[in-house]
């Protein structure tokens, strides 16, 4: 969290009016870092009926408790969010997702997430292996299952679990995976940039939504979206 403080400050001297968090490829870490990071995007008491949840926990026996959001995690200012996710987005990446999007403080673009809401606890064992046991689920702070859905040999079904973004990009195959320096051919980093551009000349979020959804669609995917809304 320091680094990021030291982020956040630079770009607020640099005159930072938008923001777009890149969480691509991404496949997790310490449910404590999860919330952390979660509070400095999401300020305590911003929705009353979702209890100032980052994330609940339904453990073993059944039971469920909500880990709180914490107060003054840093010097984030509000601006309009971007959030970026992939397939490859996964467990403590999609607890910071889900709790973004379910608070409606930022926009996620991209690509359905991994689906991997489980937590997962090691057990160091005598023979110097380990044994990684789950022992509990997490839903985002509006209660629903994110874990993606297995056949009857326990293979990932495809296109299930995870978070739907608002606006749904597919990645330029120009574009070489975790290759960031490369803006040119990062489409899904050009639809965020689209988004908030227009979050910044004043239209809604379901106006921006919309409007970067159809800038970015195939002209296959806009006659499908069409031929649906007959």
């Amino acid at each position: 969290m320091t680094q990021m403080n030291q982020a956040f400050l630079a770009l607020r001297k640099q005159g930072m009016r938008a923001l777009v968090l890149d969480l691509r490829y991404n496949p997790g870490g310490l449910l404590t870092m999860a919330i952390r990071l979660a509070s400095a995007f999401v300020p305590r008491n911003y929705v009353p009926a979702l209890h100032n949840n980052a994330v609940i926990i339904h453990d073993g026996s059944g039971e469920e408790e909500g880990e709180q959001l914490l107060g003054n995690q840093t010097s984030y200012k509000r601006v309009p969010l971007a959030v970026l996710v992939n397939g490859s987005t996964a467990s403590a990446s999609e607890i910071v997702s889900g709790a973004i999007h379910d608070y409606g403080v930022g926009t996620l673009i991209g690509e359905r997430t991994f689906g991997k809401g489980c937590v997962q606890t090691l057990y160091p064992l005598d023979d110097g292996s380990c044994l990684r046991l789950t022992t509990a689920l997490y839903y985002p702070p509006k209660h629903y299952d994110i874990n993606y859905k297995q056949d009857e040999n326990h293979n990932r079904i495809p296109g299930t679990g995870g978070l739907v973004p608002a606006i749904i990009v597919k990645q330029s195959p120009k574009w070489i995976p975790d290759d960031f320096e490369d803006k040119k051919d990062d489409t899904q980093l050009k639809a965020a940039l689209a988004f908030l551009r227009d979050r910044l000349q004043g239209q809604t979020v379901a106006a921006a939504v919309a409007a970067v959804s159809h800038a970015f669609s195939s002209p296959k995917e806009i006659a499908l979206a069409g031929a649906k809304s007959k």
